[in-house]
């Protein structure tokens, strides 16, 4: 099972079982087959709170779907991954999330 997650600026990635991610790469007219290097890991998604405030970090399996977005159409979570042992959370919003068996 695979994970698709839009960011607000419309790039695409792509999280595997093993919470492994990696950046969707289209190349006319497929998509190519993902490259995961291991180092790149997606520890869940938190809510961006209100006066910059963040929340709980949630499974990305608990947003699948989930409309991602405050009333006035802003992203309301962030990812948050560990890249090569740094801890980040992006400041790209997350717009999307969705679930694929197979790409």
């Amino acid at each position: 099972m695979y994970y698709i997650i839009t960011t607000e600026s419309l790039s695409q990635y792509v999280v595997n079982e093993d919470m492994e991610i990696t950046q969707l790469e289209y190349q006319f007219p497929n998509y190519l087959q993902p490259n995961f290097s291991g180092k790149w890991v997606v520890r869940g998604l938190a809510e961006v709170l209100p006066f910059g405030n963040i929340g709980r970090v949630q499974p990305i399996s608990d947003l699948v779907g989930k409309d991602l977005k405050f009333k006035n159409g802003k992203s309301k979570y962030v990812l948050y991954d560990i890249d090569h042992g740094t801890t980040r959370l992006w400041g790209n919003r997350i717009s999307s999330v969705s679930c694929r068996e197979s790409l």
